[in-house]
């Protein structure tokens, strides 16, 4: 199904019901594109908005792609591991601001490939 075919409503359900039930029928969100011919970046943002309507979608580099969970277990592993990514990203996030605070001179970076050129 294309998008520029179905109006978007129509795009969700039939997103909705391609997506495998269980976090062992999991599946990589690329070949979820190819299997509902949905761009792998409108898919994502399809899924999401679904995420946001209330439908309990699942997203797991554990489990290797996108699923249906079957118990509360496998949301709370879904959930667990969205709070390992926050984590990650908020120390990313500092370290990132830490390094901006010690860019004193604003020709520093050009200075700083310079030096890494040489």
């Amino acid at each position: 199904m294309s998008e520029d075919n179905a109006t978007r409503e129509d795009l969700k359900t039939y997103l909705f019901s391609k997506l495998p039930v269980g976090s062992r029928a999991a599946i990589p969100g690329w070949r979820l594109a190819r299997a509902t011919g949905i761009p792998e970046r409108a898919m994502r943002k399809l899924l999401r908005e679904l995420l946001n309507e209330g439908f309990p979608i699942c997203g797991s580099s554990a489990a290797k792609g996108y699923f249906l969970p079957v118990s509360k277990q496998e949301i709370d592993s879904c959930l667990d591991e969205l709070m390992s990514r926050i984590e990650l990203l908020s120390t990313r996030r500092r370290a990132l601001q830490i390094a901006g605070k010690a860019i004193i001179n604003p020709q520093q970076p050009a200075l700083l490939a310079e030096a890494d050129n040489a």
